[in-house]
């Protein structure tokens, strides 16, 4: 009697809208010429490119198959470039404070904890390059420097710890997705993503 289509429904159909929301959000980012509205698409693009991992994973536990999570997410973070960028940035965003890419801006977001040790004139800080926006530890006797994730910006560029070079952070998840969607196909054979 109703003319409301039926709701799709599963892990499946959730991995497959994420991927497709965050090529869609990517494109549309690319082509504002709003630099809030291309931040905004930005990260929506980057929440919804990490989820389909984080939807897998979880699909992994219910189907109590802690071997092929281990597998899967392995081999993520070896095939897939960016992985750790890509969740980097959303942990960021999403529980840390809204990521903005600003034209003539570096930042850097930690948390960051710096021990100065026990040793008499023991310090530890860190400084950035202001034209390169490579950090520098300065650190002397037994002091240490403790990162978790840490996030680092340049202009539209957020820095890659696993290739040790900045990026656009719109290749990067452009990038990410390619590698991602044959990995998912091959984990979830119904899923058509390429």
């Amino acid at each position: 009697m109703s003319n409301i289509p039926e709701m799709p429904f599963g892990f499946e159909f959730s991995i497959k809208d994420h991927v497709t929301r965050s090529e869609f959000f990517l494109n549309n980012a690319i082509t504002s010429d709003s630099l809030e509205i291309f931040n905004w698409l930005l990260m929506a693009s980057v929440n919804s490119a990490r989820a389909p991992i984080e939807i897998a994973s979880t699909e992994f536990d219910t189907m109590k198959k802690k071997d092929e999570k281990a597998k899967f997410l392995a081999e993520a973070e070896e095939k897939v470039r960016h992985c750790t960028l890509i969740a980097t940035v959303r942990v960021h965003d999403f529980h840390r404070g809204a990521v903005h890419l600003i034209p003539g801006s570096m930042s850097v977001r930690g948390p960051i904890k710096g021990k100065s040790g026990s040793q008499p004139n023991s310090t530890v800080g860190i400084r950035m390059d202001s034209q390169t926006a490579e950090l520098q530890e300065i650190k002397t006797r037994n002091a240490s420097l403790k990162y978790d994730r840490p996030l680092q910006t340049r202009e539209n560029e957020v820095y890659d710890f696993a290739i040790k070079a900045y990026v656009p952070l719109h290749l990067a998840v452009s990038e990410y997705l390619t590698d991602l969607k044959p990995l998912l196909c091959k984990y979830f054979p119904r899923i058509e993503l390429i």
